[in-house]
This record gives structure tokens, sequence and C-alpha cells, in this order.
């Protein structure tokens, strides 16, 4: 049974994946990738998240679906940062397209693969809708809309803090803009929470030694630092290859109003990239420079 996801039923039965197009699309800073491989969608800047974006027809729960390339974009980025405002999603992943990344989400949560949720503003403000993949939508874009060893993430974790993880997708795009202006590309985005996992299976794993020891191992085990006998963890990592062809890593924070002065102290001595909105930065860089640490903070 066919499954019409774009409108177009010109397709017929065939294998898993395939392409509906020989032509590659062109990324982001204008190049053009094989068909084969297209790592950067258009993105309206760098792009942060690595898919595969073409048309595809794919085979899925025995029905074939017929996927627009900026579905799949769409897809694989709501996985990669669990949680995407919906304004954030049109103005980088659309080109600040608000009718086609509507009408893409609305075909996706007919599917039952996006859901959308709303968080009522903070202290009167406005409310922001945001996405997450539902289950059936993991699953879906983990098989049809990832490259590499990128993880799908979905549901929402923790509504408290939902506002601070819908910030890490713009954070990052930051991120990933800077990257690219150093001919960089950005291959993979890992969350705190999968950082988090590795961490304890490291520990686990190198049962040898004090506890202090043990921290250390798993600490370079993972290439990340200690501070204050504590492995500190970032809110993003992206790895990237770059323009020689390396691969590389950048570990990102998003600090907010919430943070003490000796919490983005931590953050910098571990060598993260700091964030934080811009009425921040001003206070979060006098705490640093009271402690005598030079690190920047870049205003969102």
């Amino acid at each position: 049974m066919s499954r019409d996801v774009d409108g177009d039923d010109r397709h017929s039965d065939g294998a898993r994946t395939i392409p509906t197009t020989d032509s590659a699309l062109p990324s982001a800073g204008g190049s053009t990738a094989s068909p084969e491989r297209q790592t950067q969608p258009r993105t309206g800047g760098a792009a942060v998240v690595a898919t595969d974006a073409r048309d595809v027809k794919v085979v899925w729960r025995d029905h074939t679906v017929h996927l627009r390339a900026s579905m799949r974009v769409a897809l694989q980025t709501v996985g990669a940062f669990r949680t995407v405002a919906v304004t954030d999603l049109a103005r980088h992943a659309y080109h600040g397209d608000r009718d086609q990344m509507d009408a893409d989400v609305r075909t996706l949560m007919r599917q039952g693969w996006l859901e959308r949720h709303t968080m009522p503003g903070r202290r009167g403000g406005r409310a922001m809708e945001v996405l997450v993949l539902s289950k059936e939508g993991q699953a879906f874009a983990a098989t049809h809309a990832t490259l590499d060893d990128q993880r799908m993430h979905t549901g929402l974790v923790k509504p408290k803090e939902l506002a601070h993880d819908a910030a890490l997708y713009p954070m990052a795009q930051a991120e990933g803009a800077r990257i690219g202006r150093a001919g960089g590309t950005v291959r993979r985005v890992i969350l705190d929470a999968e950082l988090k996992g590795e961490v304890a299976s490291a520990r686990n794993r190198l049962g040898i030694g004090n506890e202090a020891e043990r921290t250390a191992a798993v600490a370079q085990a993972l290439h990340l630092n200690v501070v204050g006998g504590t492995v500190q963890i970032p809110d993003v990592r992206l790895e990237y290859e770059t323009r020689e062809g390396t691969m590389a890593r950048v570990d990102l924070e998003l600090a907010t109003e919430h943070y003490k002065p000796s919490q983005v102290a931590a953050k910098a001595q571990a060598g993260f990239t700091i964030y934080a909105p811009a009425s921040q930065t001003g206070r979060l860089s006098a705490a640093l420079d009271e402690r005598g640490i030079i690190a920047e903070i870049f205003s969102l």
C-alpha cells in the first residue's frame, strides 16, 4: 500500500530507500555533493546536522512512503536536538519559509512522527511552540533520515528545562556557522545525555585505581576534562571535519541567568565554548575576569 507523503505517486515499488532524483542538491555553501551522500542540506547557514537531503521513496511498516528532502531534514534536525522551537526550525532549516515548514510539519504529524507542544511564556512572555519526535518518528528517522552515528532523541524529558533545551539548536547553529566560515563541516551532534551515558559506562568499564584515577581515566577516554574532581559535561558536542579533512570536536555550553559564577568558571576551565543570552554575557564575563580566567562568552 502506498502512503503518499508529498503528493507525488509517480514512483513504483522497489528497494527500501530509493532516491527520486539523480541530481545532487546544492549545499548551504553552494557546493554540490554526490547523489550518494548529500551532507550539507540547505539550511540558510552552515548545516549543523549531516543528512542525506534527497527526495526518497521508502518502505515503512509495509507501506511505501514518498518523502520530500525537506521533511527528512526536519525529522533529522528535531531528532538530533530532541527539542526544537518551531520558529528556529523555520529560520534555520527552511530559510524562513514558514509556509513550507508548516506544510511539512502537518504532514509529519499526520504520519505520527512529529509531536508539537506549547510551552507557556515565562514571566508573562510569549508562549513557545516546540517540536519533538514521537517514538515512531524516532524509529523512522533513525532508519531513513540519518547518516553516520547520529543518534535520534525522542519526547519531552524535563518540561521545566524546555526553554534551555530548545535554545541548544540555535546555539549549535551559531557555532556551526563559525565552523563553516573556517571551511569545516559538522558531522555529528552529541547531547549531554549521550555523553553522561558514556561517562557512566566508562566508569564501570575502567574499574581500576582510586576514585580520582578512575575519574581522570574516564575524562581522558571521552576527551573531557576534570575540574574540581568532577568530569565536566557540555550541553552539546559538535564533531566536525576541518577544511584539511581531519576530524575535530567542540564542546558547547549554554549559560543562563541561573548559572552561578563558579559554574561558568568550571565550564570555561574545562575548555568549553560558552554561549549566553545577550542579557547575561556581561555578568558572566565579569565573573570569569574576577577569577583570572580568559574566555570569551558568545552572545545568542
